[in-house]
């Protein structure tokens, strides 16, 4: 046993694991996902590199169960509504959650992606995934009339999605709210409506081949 681990007493199980959550939290936002450690973490929570490793195979499986132990899982009802005002809500959630302190974490993680395949899967996994899901169910479950199916309207959705991701990568935090209304009234609205009259063409020449 170490003397920082004397110190701090014999902590075991969840609390233990709460302490080194806590650390590596303050690891991410003191030094970023790239120079995200194991022995930081060890040092800041006062315990061994051992009694961590003994918990997570690496510093990747680490960093993604620190991010799952903080993040606000996006678990709840689809709301209702006009489908274009709904994704705005949303799209304007994911902008506020960039500018708090996990947000900071979750943008560092996102510049890291382009550089490691292993920090891409875990940023999909457990930032740009839950979020895009939440935008497909907005529109699938809101969106009335015919002209659009749901691979229409999930489309919409992940460019959507794609298009905040790649503006909070070019522009840094913290992220302007206006970018919500301006990807949903830009993009968005006018990719649904050629999509409907592609669609509705498409329809209109089968109905007349039929005739024919």
């Amino acid at each position: 046993m170490t003397s920082t681990e004397t110190t701090k007493g014999r902590r075991r199980g969840a609390e233990l694991e709460r302490e080194i959550y806590a650390a590596a939290f303050s690891e991410l936002m003191e030094k970023g996902c790239g120079q995200f450690s194991i022995e930081g973490v060890a040092h800041a929570s006062a315990t061994s590199k051992a009694s961590i490793y003994r918990r997570w195979m690496d510093r990747e499986e680490l960093l993604l169960d620190t991010i799952d132990f903080y993040f606000p899982p996006i678990v709840r009802p689809t709301p209702i509504g006009e489908p274009f005002a709904l994704l705005q809500l949303a799209l304007e959630e994911v902008v506020a959650f960039f500018n708090t302190d996990l947000g900071h974490i979750a943008y560092n993680l996102l510049i890291e992606s382009r550089r490691s395949k292993r920090f891409s899967e875990i940023f999909d996994r457990a930032i740009a995934e839950p979020r895009r899901e939440y935008f497909r169910r907005i529109m699938v479950e809101n969106y009335v009339g015919d002209g659009l199916d749901t691979p229409d309207l999930i489309r919409v959705a992940n460019v959507s999605s794609s298009l905040l991701i790649h503006n909070v990568f070019v522009n840094a935090i913290p992220v302007n709210i206006a970018v919500a209304r301006e990807i949903v009234e830009e993009i968005a609205k006018p990719l649904a409506a050629g999509i409907e009259k592609l669609n509705r063409e498409a329809k209109e020449q089968g109905e007349g081949e039929e005739k024919g």
